[in-house]
C-alpha cells in the first residue's frame, strides 16, 4: 500500500515515533488512528521503518498490559524493545487516544548502533513532548496529524 500523503482509511498500519528519552514505540492505527503528516508525506520511506526495526534482535522480555484474543503483534513489538500502542476510540465517549498495549522490559534506544538511514527516519519521528511510559497518548499534542 502506498497512500502517498493521503490517510490510509480502513487500513491498520504501523508507524513509529521516538520519545524524549530516545525510546521507540510502534503505533498501530486500527484503521482510524492519527498518523503524523510528515510521515504520511513520505510514506514510501516511513512505511518500512517498523519492519526494519522488527528485523533487529530481541532485547528481552515484555509486560502485556491488556487482555486480547490475539496480542501476538504487541508482544513481538515489546520483546524487541519497542513500546506497543494501539488506537482506542471506544472508551465511553472520552477523547480517543493511543493506548499502551505492551511495554518492553529492556527498551531499545535510538543510538549509533542503528543504520544511519534508519536513524534519520527515526529522528523525523522524534518529539520531546512524548513519554512512552504513559498508559495513553494524545499524539496530536506532539505532531500535526491526519486525520485531525
Amino acid at each position: 500500500m502506498t497512500p502517498s500523503d493521503e490517510y490510509p482509511h480502513g487500513w491498520d498500519v504501523e508507524w513509529v515515533a521516538v520519545d524524549a528519552q530516545d525510546r521507540i514505540a510502534i503505533f498501530t492505527t486500527a484503521g482510524d488512528g492519527p498518523i503524523p503528516r510528515a510521515q504520511l508525506a513520505r510514506w514510501a520511506e516511513f512505511s518500512t521503518v517498523a519492519a526494519r526495526l522488527l528485523a533487529l534482535p530481541e532485547t528481552g522480555g515484555h509486560e502485556l498490559l491488556v487482555t486480547l484474543p490475539r496480542p501476538d503483534d504487541f508482544v513481538r513489538f515489546a520483546r524487541q524493545g519497542y513500546f506497543a500502542y494501539d488506537w482506542d476510540w471506544s472508551r465511553g465517549g472520552l477523547r480517543p487516544r493511543y493506548r499502551l498495549q505492551a511495554r518492553p522490559l529492556v527498551p531499545r534506544l535510538v543510538d549509533a548502533s542503528l543504520d544511519p538511514d534508519l536513524l534519520a527516519l527515526l529522528g523525523a519521528g522524534a518529539s520531546d513532548r512524548l513519554n512512552f511510559g504513559a498508559a495513553k497518548l494524545d499524539i496530536r499534542a506532539a505532531f500535526e496529524c491526519e486525520p485531525r
